[in-house]
């Protein structure tokens, strides 16, 4: 004999006691914190992150870091492998 339980049964019991929390940081506001920080110029890729981040917020954080690297609105650059990552102000080149 086989038992067949309803999916939106087995949702409801299996969600039952926990709660959905709607993500507080998304990339376009990971992006306006980036921007804020070109602001002062130049900085360290790391100065991005902490302790107390969320495993979301570093992805989004990377993905905002990505959009705007995409979009020319900031410059990447490392001097060495392995080496630390910095991040500036996008400046465009002038044509010779």
């Amino acid at each position: 004999r086989s038992w067949h339980v309803p999916e939106d049964a087995y949702l409801r019991d299996a969600m039952a006691g926990r709660e959905i929390r709607r993500d507080q940081f998304t990339v376009s506001g990971c992006m306006s914190r980036i921007a804020r920080k070109l602001r002062s110029g130049r900085f360290a890729f790391s100065e991005l992150f902490d302790d107390r981040m969320s495993r979301a917020e570093v992805i989004t954080m990377f993905m905002a870091l990505l959009e705007m690297a995409k979009l020319n609105r900031l410059h990447v650059e490392q001097e060495a492998a392995y080496g630390e990552i910095y991040l500036s102000p996008y400046v465009p080149q002038k044509e010779e």
